[in-house]
């Protein structure tokens, strides 16, 4: 059996990189390193083909987390379902794309003779700054916020990590700094002029965001906003930096998770031992396990564990009901519904109430499971295809209307990054409620920002000067 898990394996990646061969062409006529489907299949292959290896190779094919629904039997069926899910996603993406006729266009680099940035936008990025310091003076100063960071730490030095609503809000709102300053790094790219000064603004808010937030999920729409922009204005990043760039997502995630630990002890003087002697460097690694390895080990648990999971719900209806549509209440402030719910209960909150034998409604948090997972939990084969199907449409809904190189604008790039990063979190939270949760509290004031600049440009006109054409 060890043997079949091996070729199921080795089927998952060689589908995988198969399936980047498949992406497609933008309007220039080569193939982008970002886009909506490759973005998808990144994801593939940093959560089903790079999660799975770890179990397989380096822990005798038991999981991590749940080792009564792991095994070579069960670990070979979740790997053939997560490879039915790769195959159904790209047979859905060409059939949804064949009827599409890419004409390439000459690459006519546009350089702006009058680049005067709206005063709009360094207004949202310094009143975003603002807000961003006033939520760190209200939550205690710097050293608080970044200790607050780690539960761990927060618990084991006895402060609490609970802030009231208005500073909440200013985090909220704060995230019109990201946006306006990721506008105006673009802007400064196409005109090739105060580029320098702009990156320094951008690093600096973004370094703030950072340190307030405690989701590093905010990163991700001015991170490929920057990557699109320099293959737009600068060299195209063509497919084959793919391997580049999975490395530089796989660091990403471990620097940024090391980042959520190492600061918060260095802010409350905390040292290596002494973190050893409390536990923290334990759940760290619990913690990125949990995160980004394990989570073929999630999707086989909840593969398997359907009946436990029902139960924790007390029923099919309330396992769709409670991760896909009570959601909506989280939209509504608590000021106007003081009695919402306090955390939203997901397929992933369920997993994590099994292992540690709480009520559902008491446990906090969770392992994904993904899109495939979710979709065969719910259905089964009915389930995944229909899971897959809607994939592959809001993939392709994104490529067809965004991928448009040869007269990309910034306002267009961070569209194309914002509806990227609600891709990515599609396939790797699995249902309504966090994809919600995610747009609402990292995504609403970013893409309401660009839809103000957007307008703002609009009703400007700016004279450009085509230079020579040129292929990339």
């Amino acid at each position: 059996m060890e043997i079949l898990v091996y070729l199921a394996l080795a089927l998952v990646a060689a589908t995988l990189v198969g399936a980047l061969f498949l992406a497609p062409a933008c309007s220039l006529g080569f193939k982008p390193l970002l886009s909506g489907y490759t973005i998808v299949i990144y994801t593939m292959i940093l959560y089903i083909a790079l999660s799975a290896a770890i179990p397989i190779f380096f822990n005798d094919m038991v999981s991590f987390f749940y080792p009564q629904y792991s095994g070579p039997d069960r670990f070979f069926g979740a790997l053939m379902v997560n490879w039915l899910g790769i195959v159904l996603f790209v047979g859905f993406y060409l059939f949804i794309t064949r009827q599409r006729r890419q004409n390439p266009t000459p690459y006519r680099p546009v350089r702006v003779t009058n680049p005067c940035f709206p005063f709009t936008a360094y207004a949202l990025v310094f009143s975003g700054l603002a807000m961003k310091a006033l939520f760190i003076l209200r939550s205690g100063g710097l050293r608080a916020v970044l200790v607050t960071r780690s539960a761990g730490i927060a618990q084991h030095l006895g402060l609490s990590q609970s802030t009231d609503q208005a500073t909440l809000y200013l985090s909220f709102f704060s995230m019109i700094a990201d946006a306006a300053a990721c506008w105006l790094v673009l802007e400064a790219m196409r005109a090739r002029r105060q580029v320098f000064f702009h990156a320094i603004l951008i690093l600096g808010t973004l370094a703030m965001t950072f340190i307030i937030t405690p989701k590093r999920e905010v990163l991700i729409m001015p991170i490929l906003a920057l990557l699109v922009g320099f293959s737009t204005y600068y060299k195209p990043l063509l497919l084959s930096k793919a391997p580049l760039f999975l490395s530089g997502a796989v660091f990403f995630s471990m620097a940024t998770l090391a980042g959520r630990i190492f600061l918060p002890a260095y802010a409350a003087g905390i040292t290596l031992v002494k973190l050893a002697q409390f536990d923290q460097l334990r759940k760290f690694g619990i913690r990125l396990l949990s995160t980004d390895v394990a989570f073929f080990d999630a999707t086989a648990a909840g593969i398997y564990g359907k009946q436990a999971i029902i139960m924790k719900f007390g029923g099919w209806w309330n396992m769709i009901y409670r991760p896909n549509l009570e959601v909506i209440s989280y939209a509504i402030p608590r000021f106007l519904w003081p009695g919402k719910p306090d955390n939203l209960v997901d397929v992933s909150t369920a997993l994590l109430s099994i292992i540690e034998g709480l009520p559902l409604d008491k446990t906090q948090g969770g392992f994904g499971i993904g899109l495939i997972g979710t979709s065969w939990l719910y259905g089964g084969g009915l389930g995944l295809v229909f899971g897959m199907a809607l994939l592959a449409m809001a993939a392709a809904f994104v490529d067809r209307f965004l991928l448009k190189t040869h007269r990309a604008s910034a306002t267009r790039i961070l569209t194309f990054a914002i509806s990227a990063t609600m891709l990515f979190h599609l396939y790797r939270q699995g249902t309504v409620g966090w994809v919600f949760i995610n747009f609402f509290q990292t995504s609403a004031t970013f893409w309401l920002t660009v839809i103000t600049l957007a307008y703002l440009v609009s009703s400007r006109r700016v004279h450009v000067r085509p230079t020579a054409p040129a292929l990339p």
